[in-house]
C-alpha cells in the first residue's frame, strides 16, 4: 500500500514538474537576434478586464521562458513599440493574464512606452492553440501586439490575442 501511494506521488510530482516546464513557453520558437530598435515598455492596461500592469523585459535561457511572478513578460528578442510583433505573456491568474479571456474583436489594449506616451491597439484576433504552434510569437514585417498566457488541463495550450496599432 505504501509503495503504491509513494509511486502515486512520484508520478504527481512528474506531471507537475512537466507542467511547470512549458507553462507559458512555445516549442521550438527560434529568435534569430534581439530588436533594438523602437521604444521599450514600461506598462500594458485593458481597461475592459480592468488590468494595468508593469511589464519587465525577459529572455529564452537555455531554452526555457523566464516567466516572472508579479509582472507581464516582454520578450527580449520579439519588437519593442513601433517595430514588429510585440509578444507579452503572463500567468494565467485574475491578477496577471487570466482575464485577457474575456476580451473581444474591437477591444483596446494601451501599451505605455518608457517615454510615458500611450500607444493603442486594437483586438483583432483571439485563438488557443497547442504550444509547436509557434507562428503567432515569431517576427513579422508589421507591427502588432501578441499576447498570450496557458490555458487547458496542465496548462498545455496557449490563449492568443493578437491586435493590431491603432493610428
Amino acid at each position: 500500500m505504501r509503495l503504491k501511494i509513494g509511486l502515486s506521488l512520484l508520478f504527481i510530482f512528474f506531471v507537475w514538474r512537466f507542467s511547470q516546464l512549458i507553462k507559458l513557453s512555445f516549442y521550438k520558437a527560434d529568435f534569430q537576434s534581439q530588436i533594438t530598435v523602437g521604444i521599450d515598455i514600461e506598462r500594458i492596461a485593458i481597461s475592459k478586464v480592468g488590468l494595468d500592469l508593469p511589464v519587465q523585459t525577459v529572455a529564452i535561457k537555455n531554452g526555457v521562458w523566464e516567466v516572472p511572478q508579479f509582472a507581464v513578460g516582454h520578450l527580449n528578442q520579439s519588437a519593442k513599440i513601433n517595430g514588429g510583433n510585440i509578444v507579452l505573456y503572463a500567468h494565467n491568474t485574475k491578477h496577471l493574464f487570466g482575464p485577457i479571456r474575456w476580451l473581444v474583436v474591437g477591444d483596446e489594449i494601451i501599451l505605455t512606452g518608457i517615454d510615458g506616451r500611450g500607444y493603442k491597439y486594437q483586438v483583432s484576433e483571439m485563438i488557443t492553440v497547442k504550444p509547436n504552434v509557434v507562428d503567432y510569437v515569431l517576427p513579422t514585417d508589421s507591427e502588432r501586439l501578441t499576447l498570450f498566457t496557458c490555458t487547458g488541463i496542465f496548462d498545455s495550450q496557449r490563449f492568443i490575442v493578437v491586435a493590431t496599432p491603432v493610428l
